[in-house]
């Protein structure tokens, strides 16, 4: 997969994904703070994070155009679903919503709903 490097503005939306993904189960725990902050030095960007809203898949579907980054971003989401060590059932619903309106179908979208019932091997 070719890795495409965010504008500041695509990395803006992307981060607010992040955060929503993050807050679903109500809190931003210091696991995920820390992967946008890495998220941020990888892609050189200085969004503050605290005060970043989050968005709706609609409302991101309307803000990200680039397929690519949209792909790279959905993946971006099922790391910060599984960061804190537990996916929780609205995490891996949002990450399902985000996927969907941004048109990425991955199997590891599904995948998060398995590992949501544990029906692991």
């Amino acid at each position: 997969m070719e890795l495409r490097i965010p504008t500041s503005e695509q990395a803006w939306w992307g981060l607010r994904a992040m955060k929503s993904v993050a807050l679903s189960d109500g809190r931003l725990d210091e696991s995920e703070r820390q992967v946008m902050e890495a998220v941020q030095r990888v892609f050189g960007t200085t969004h503050d994070l605290e005060a970043l809203a989050p968005v709706t898949p609609e409302d991101l579907a309307v803000g990200l155009m680039d397929q690519q980054i949209r792909k790279q971003l959905v993946n971006g989401l099922i790391v910060m679903s599984l960061i804190d060590q537990e996916v929780k059932p609205e995490e891996a619903e949002l990450v399902n919503q985000f996927a969907s309106a941004l048109h990425v179908s991955l199997p590891e979208v599904t995948n998060l709903r398995h590992v949501v019932k544990k029906e692991l091997l």
